[in-house]
């Protein structure tokens, strides 16, 4: 029952914003013609959240994506529901509805881990 609930706790650990916690993100950073972009796969739990945590959650990982230098723009995608789903630049919109999860988790080549 312990190695459940520690299992439940990791799974969940995203949506609580700790102060010294660290969280590791799969990360497709890609670049498409002239523009680079940062696909960070934060899971189903994000898009179950409510408006204001999803922007607070979304503002954390944009400042972790910056301190880890990468360049683009930074865009939270997940799968809820069964559906791709992404939280980002809203003129980003038209090229994210082509994604969905299968093609990001094929592009993943980094890891970003975050401190909270």
């Amino acid at each position: 029952m312990k190695s459940k609930t520690i299992v439940l706790a990791a799974l969940l650990l995203p949506a609580v914003v700790c102060a010294a916690e660290s969280v590791t993100y799969p990360v497709a950073h890609v670049r498409q013609g002239n523009v680079s972009t940062v696909l960070v796969d934060v899971g189903p739990n994000f898009f179950n959240s409510d408006g204001q945590s999803q922007a607070r959650w979304y503002k954390a990982v944009q400042a972790c994506v910056r301190s880890a230098r990468l360049a683009g723009d930074v865009v939270a995608v997940g799968e809820f529901n069964r559906r791709f789903n992404y939280y980002g630049p809203k003129d980003k919109s038209a090229a994210l509805e082509k994604l969905n999860m299968k093609w990001v988790r094929a592009r993943v080549n980094k890891q970003l881990t975050c401190k909270y």
